[in-house]
């Protein structure tokens, strides 16, 4: 019998719904963004992540300077691999960034750290209202703007059609057709006996695709008033079993090594020699690249069990307690996330938007972003969200993240494994007091 449920959430995390009709849709780096008359001068650095987004980020940069003749905005890109080993050496010595970047599960731990600058004096109440909220939640750290979102994201599960087909397994678009845990098993043992593959799925590197199975069984790091763990359970237990059979039956692939490279950890699937790769929307420009004409590539709704799973992730733009220039550096980051911005950046690399005033025109891969934003909606679990969002999140994730590794590469049993991180999170809830 498939399983289903009722979110409680759901109204929270509506996809992206168009509120206002945007006058012009602006598609092209070419096109100014920047509204100029506010008299701005001054230097800022801006620390981002990875070379293919240079050139855009230049643009938007240009458009900025252009607007505010009297400002310079000098652009760093630092290889994410390397990202959160620099930035708090580079912070600790006083050289932070003006502006950086963060991902959605550092921002609390930084706010955490007294680096980041009030946004408070320069966003107002009705600036934020397009805004999802689950990721105002994110940027508010004890009261106080901390953070403005660039990005949403999903955990996708990108799929091989012709092995599908091959195997004549129809892929599941919608909520209602999605896999339950047994059938999804099914599917991975059916592709890699119909396909002779390596393995039948890649399952994610870290807490962002590893804990949405757990959620979604209805287990929990916390408990309800986030003062106790609560890991150590038989849906956590039961979970952990299910991935690890899945993994010993050779379905899964072992989890990757500690920096490991998007290219080395997508390859089998870009060989077709996987027929899942469960990764992100995010991912779909360099494997098409990749990939090329060697098969149809498409994305699965997530396989469903008793509850909601998938958390919300995302981008998000900080600035440095430290900055020579808050109110400068403070509308650099209002122009970088507003809806004209955002909406041209989702449209180029396949992200959704964080507001519901832009509804981005995807001119490839429309349909595969149709499901993601699809998911977000049906999927999303506002436990797992909030409980990655807090401040203390980061210290449990290294934990959680060592444990179940070793519980997949057969080195801890997933009792032992329950056990030392339900320690983990009793000592950092203490220590949080």
């Amino acid at each position: 019998m498939r399983s289903r449920f009722s979110s409680v959430s759901q109204k929270s995390f509506k996809p992206v719904t168009m509120v206002l009709v945007l006058a012009l849709i602006l598609s092209t780096v070419g096109m100014s963004f920047a509204q100029s008359g506010k008299g701005l001068e001054g230097e800022l650095t801006f620390y981002w992540y990875e070379d293919r987004f240079a050139e855009t980020m230049q643009s938007y940069i240009a458009q900025f300077e252009e607007a505010n003749p009297g400002v310079t905005v000098n652009l760093e890109i630092l290889p994410f691999g390397t990202y959160f080993e620099r930035l708090p050496v580079q912070i600790a010595s006083g050289n932070a960034p003006d502006v950086f970047f963060l991902v959605s599960g550092q921002v609390q731990n930084y706010a955490r750290m007294d680096v980041l600058a009030d946004l408070g004096a320069c966003v107002t109440p009705e600036e934020l209202e397009p805004y999802r909220s689950a990721q105002i939640d994110f940027s508010t750290y004890d009261g106080t703007l901390i953070a403005l979102p660039f990005t949403t994201t999903v955990l996708t599960l990108l799929v091989n059609e012709d092995l599908f087909n091959a195997a004549g397994i129809e892929i599941p678009r919608t909520f209602e057709e999605a896999w339950t845990w047994e059938e999804f098993a099914d599917v991975l043992r059916t592709l890699k006996a119909n396909n002779n593959l390596v393995s039948a799925m890649y399952n994610g590197g870290r807490d962002f695709w590893w804990l949405p199975w757990f959620y979604g069984n209805g287990a929990s790091l916390f408990n309800e008033t986030l003062d106790e763990p609560a890991f150590n359970s038989p849906e956590a237990l039961e979970t952990f079993e299910y991935l690890k059979a899945l993994t010993d039956e050779g379905l899964i692939a072992v989890p990757p090594t500690a920096g490991a490279s998007a290219q080395e950890v997508q390859q089998l699937f870009v060989q077709g020699r996987q027929a899942v790769f469960s990764g992100g929307h995010w991912d779909l420009t360099g494997l098409v690249d990749a990939i090329g004409d060697s098969f149809v590539l498409n994305a699965a709704m997530f396989p469903v069990s008793s509850s909601n799973s998938l958390a919300l992730g995302g981008d998000y733009l900080v600035v440095s307690r430290d900055t020579a220039n808050p109110e400068l550096a403070c509308e650099f980051i209002k122009f970088l996330t507003s809806a004209e911005v955002t909406q041209d950046y989702s449209e180029r690399y396949y992200y959704l938007p964080p507001r519901s005033d832009v509804t981005p025109e995807y001119t490839e891969h429309a349909a595969i972003m149709e499901l993601v934003a699809s998911q977000a909606d049906a999927l999303a679990s506002s436990q797992l969200t909030l409980h990655r969002g807090l401040p203390f999140y980061s210290t449990v994730n290294s934990v959680f993240g060592a444990e179940y590794q070793l519980v997949m590469l057969g080195e801890k049993s997933p009792e032992e494994a329950l056990e030392a991180i339900d320690a983990a999170i009793a000592q950092v809830l203490a220590e949080a007091e």
